[in-house]
């Protein structure tokens, strides 16, 4: 018989792959998952690293693949509308926003929260 909570829980882990110690977390994930409780419901985002997708994937209920073709172009979308209506970034020259549009997006790899930190602490101006 599995375990009950009395409430439905939700835990949400952002950016698995990003932890430097991670092992150990995986490690976690894989004991509570063997504890069957109905109500408990994890999210976990990550970009599909080996070690991630081989711990997780037989773990899961559903797997959403955010490929960079569907998303890049509304990470490009955003960049562009930042750097044209920021005050202190639409003072940069053409060729700089157009260097960090570039650089943004690539490095993204879909990852809309990457993008955002880093136009938050870039400083050009």
């Amino acid at each position: 018989m599995a375990m009950q909570l009395d409430t439905p829980t939700y835990v949400i882990i952002d950016a698995l792959d990003e932890c430097s110690d991670r092992e150990p977390l995986l490690g976690l994930l894989e004991e509570i998952h063997g504890w069957e409780l109905d109500d408990l419901h994890i999210i976990a985002t990550s970009r599909p690293e080996k070690e991630i997708k081989e711990t997780l994937e037989p773990l899961a209920t559903n797997i959403v693949g955010l490929e960079n073709a569907l998303v890049e172009p509304d990470i490009r979308s955003y960049i562009r509308h930042t750097l044209g209506e920021d005050r202190r970034l639409k003072k940069w020259s053409a060729e700089v926003k157009e260097e960090v549009e570039v650089a943004l997006t690539e490095g993204a790899h879909g990852m809309y929260a990457r993008v955002g930190l880093a136009e938050k602490f870039t400083d050009h101006g």
